[in-house]
């Protein structure tokens, strides 16, 4: 964990949980090199959980099954492990939405991933294609709201450089923009995508946390006439006029 950064909950693995691992992995149990394993290839994972508190994780090649004990602190247990092979129907039915999420999410690109950020697509018609299959696999997860804060995010930055730099970007530049923001925006998106920021304390707050993401996203494609001052200042003057048109 980065230095400054807080902990999201706690996911408490069971004696069970690795001794299942054990025998599907075929390593010895306790082992270091189980753990070693789990740690480095199967970590990395998604979960979900329903309305009675029944959570699934999703690792590289197999699924977690336990229970949430607490959601404030958030505490999981993890107390089962199968396999991708070793599911049947009901639980890869179960099992689908975490999947889903995890192929959003993995590699650490989620925001990325979720927007219409790809380089590699041919023309607009196939952008907004790729943008709405993502659309539908976030509102089944109950996540629009996210997708929704990442494209104002990103559509707001596109409109301050477009001002300040006196361009007009096209498609793949928009994609490319997307992109980079995309890695610096994580942050801000779970944080406020469910928060009330109406309140000038909280507006004040999300606002810092927009300027920051710009600037850094500034930083990262070095543009050095695009700094946190001309941000702030240009930010300002498109709230203002915002205001103004809804007066």
């Amino acid at each position: 964990m980065k230095k400054g950064a807080k902990a999201d909950g706690i996911i408490r693995y069971t004696d069970h949980f690795f001794y299942q691992l054990s025998e599907r992995t075929k390593i010895e149990y306790r082992s270091k090199e189980l753990i070693r394993k789990f740690i480095s290839e199967r970590c990395e994972h998604a979960l979900t959980t329903d309305e009675e508190g029944e959570v699934v994780l999703k690792f590289n090649g197999g699924h977690g099954f336990g229970k949430e004990l607490s959601s404030n602190p958030r505490m999981i247990e993890c107390r089962t492990y199968l396999g991708d092979e070793q599911l049947n129907n009901k639980q890869k039915r179960k099992c689908e939405p975490v999947d889903m999420l995890y192929e959003l999410t993995k590699d650490g690109t989620f925001m990325k991933d979720v927007a219409l950020s790809t380089t590699l697509l041919q023309d607009e018609k196939e952008m907004a294609k790729e943008g709405m299959k993502r659309l539908d696999a976030m509102k089944k997860l109950g996540m629009e709201k996210h997708m929704i804060l990442f494209s104002a995010v990103s559509m707001s930055y596109i409109r301050i450089l477009e001002d300040l730099l006196h361009i007009k970007t096209d498609a793949k530049q928009k994609a490319v923009v997307s992109s980079i923001v995309g890695k610096y925006s994580q942050d801000l998106v779970m944080k406020w995508a469910d928060q009330d920021a109406s309140s000038p304390e909280k507006d004040k707050e999300f606002q810092d946390d927009l300027i920051e993401v710009m600037v850094k996203s500034a930083r990262k494609m070095k543009l050095k006439s695009v700094n946190r001052e001309t941000i702030t200042k240009r930010l300002m003057e498109i709230r203002e006029e915002a205001k103004e048109q809804n007066d």
